[in-house]
């Protein structure tokens, strides 16, 4: 009807209405930064376990083409034992990385890499 009690309901309906849809932004902002860190946070936890299978990948295989080639149930199980506890490793020296999702030392950049010609006169 255009009176004053009118219009400011309206007013207070408009900045209600507004008010939610900033703070629905907001929450969508939120809620793809809070995707994107879990998403890279993933990615390291797999390459930290790809990069922990890979530290063992040499017992582990032993250890594997043992277990299938073995006819003893005991070799079979002592070479099975040798494959987690090789795999239990690689995961121990991983294990930040995998645990909290944040890179460990391995990641680091290295600035002292040095060529060949370089070593070797500092080895002189």
């Amino acid at each position: 009807d255009g009176g004053p009690e009118s219009v400011a309901a309206l007013s207070w309906g408009l900045h209600v209405w507004t008010l939610a849809l900033s703070e629905s932004r907001n929450r969508s902002a939120a809620l793809k930064r809070a995707i994107s860190t879990l998403a890279s946070a993933s990615r390291i936890r797999l390459r930290a376990f790809v990069s922990a299978v890979r530290l063992v990948m040499i017992p582990l295989v032993c250890a594997l083409v043992i277990a299938v080639a073995s006819e003893d149930p005991r070799g079979r199980t002592l070479a099975l034992a040798l494959a987690v506890a090789s795999l239990g490793f690689g995961v121990v020296v991983h294990g930040r990385a995998i645990v909290l999702g944040r890179p460990g030392r391995e990641h680091e950049p290295n600035d002292s890499l040095m060529s060949t010609g370089e070593w070797l006169a500092k080895l002189r």
